[in-house]
């Protein structure tokens, strides 16, 4: 083998070698790029779960205070409707002290 076709021999191994090297680095780097997608997706899907579970937390605590705020509109319902029928009570009873009343000056004055 002449001088020229080891120097070429050498330098096609050479090149080989930095194809090799140059595609185990991009494997690596596909690899590790892949891992890094896959933390960021576990990690996305784990902030999800947080924030649903917050949600039905948050959904759960306005339901209660939707349920306090029906039984306090049901209470005042039902106390304005004791309000109307005494007021119509007492309004009864006006009247019937105001014809007794009349009726009571009428014999004084007979």
């Amino acid at each position: 083998m002449s001088h020229h076709a080891a120097y070429l021999a050498l330098d096609a191994g050479s090149r080989v070698g930095q194809g090799l090297t140059l595609g185990h680095m991009a494997v690596e780097g596909f690899t590790g790029e892949i891992c890094r997608q896959r933390r960021a997706a576990a990690n996305s899907v784990a902030e999800l779960a947080i924030r649903l579970e917050e949600a039905r937390e948050a959904e759960a605590i306005a339901m209660q205070r939707a349920a306090v705020a029906e039984q306090a509109a049901a209470h005042a319902r039902r106390a304005a409707a004791n309000f109307v029928a005494e007021n119509h009570a007492m309004a009864q009873e006006i009247m019937a002290l105001r014809a007794e009343l009349a009726a009571a000056r009428r014999g004084y004055a007979a």
